[in-house]
């Protein structure tokens, strides 16, 4: 959920929560999500987040701290690895993102459709 899907006063809190971490992050280069999220009072899963919208890098954190959804490789932003999106933009895998009842509550379930070269598909699904 970027800053666009939420209210203006909650987007104004996430991106006061952003710079509190990306102000830590950039003088404590090196430390884990958990001393992160515990020394600037936002969450794991937002700190999460941030690294994947691509806000702050993974580098710049202890070890590798998201993986690919799809693969399930480390990697240091964003949702796939270099590979997988290499794989979705040569349409060996098709992606879709599936919404569940109310979405104004943020249930949200993406499902993958991989197909082989032989021609079977294999549905994965997250959310």
């Amino acid at each position: 959920m970027g800053l666009r899907d939420i209210c203006s006063t909650c987007a104004e809190e996430k991106e006061k929560e952003y710079l509190r971490v990306r102000e830590f992050v950039k003088d404590h280069p090196k430390v884990s999500i958990e001393v992160v999220a515990e020394a600037t009072g936002v969450t794991e899963a937002h700190v999460r987040q941030f690294l994947r919208e691509g806000l702050i890098e993974a580098a710049d954190l202890d070890g590798s701290p998201i993986t690919c959804q799809r693969c399930s490789k480390p990697i240091s932003r964003g949702v796939y690895c270099p590979i997988c999106q290499l794989e979705f933009g040569s349409g060996k895998t098709e992606a879709r993102t599936d919404y569940k009842g109310d979405n104004s509550k943020g249930n949200r379930r993406v499902s993958l459709i991989l197909e082989s070269r032989k021609g079977s598909k294999k549905k994965r699904e997250w959310g």
